[in-house]
């Protein structure tokens, strides 16, 4: 039976003695980070991608994904200087504005997620696509210079591509 501080993942849960479960949250978070850190390979990356990366392993728990990332310029100060200017975090879902952790945001910054407003279910019918992706269109007097978090819906992510080019508008940085 191994210890819950044992770098090696379990095969199975059984594997693991219950009793050397953390119940500390600030120790499980450490040890969460710890084992993303030690599983996912960060070589290939500039360092100012390594937070976001380790956040993103953290939140699915894959670290494999750390390869697929790509970038353009540097996302991750363009994000911090939107936010310092009061931009907006816009969001394909509930979910993943709710995982956005208030704490490292700049005070004043506010979150944006239309999923859940009155035209996006008839837009979604009106276009044939998702609803993620319908809200999007409500995103638009927004986009301009916003940070955009896209989590679970690529239909979102493809859709505000689209639009992009349509409405001549840009984020200042998109995570996805």
């Amino acid at each position: 039976m191994r210890t819950v501080t044992d770098p090696r993942p379990p095969a199975t849960a059984s594997e693991v003695d219950p009793a050397s479960c953390p119940r500390d949250p600030a120790e499980i978070y450490r040890l969460s980070f710890a084992r993303a850190r030690a599983e996912t390979p960060l070589d290939h990356l500039p360092p100012f991608l390594h937070p976001v990366v380790l956040r993103m392993v953290h939140a699915c728990g894959l670290p494999e994904i750390a390869r697929d990332v790509g970038w353009r310029g540097d996302p991750v100060a363009a994000a911090r200087s939107a936010l310092a200017r009061g931009a907006p975090v816009l969001c394909d879902t509930r979910m993943t504005e709710a995982g956005i952790a208030r704490g490292h945001l700049p005070p004043g910054s506010r979150t944006l997620c239309t999923l859940d407003e009155e035209p996006v279910r008839g837009l979604a019918a009106a276009l044939g696509t998702t609803r993620t992706a319908a809200a999007v269109e409500l995103w638009r007097p927004h986009l301009e210079g916003a940070v955009v978090a896209i989590g679970n819906a690529p239909t979102a992510l493809f859709h505000l591509l689209d639009r992009m080019a349509a409405w001549r508008r840009r984020p200042a940085a998109i995570f996805a």
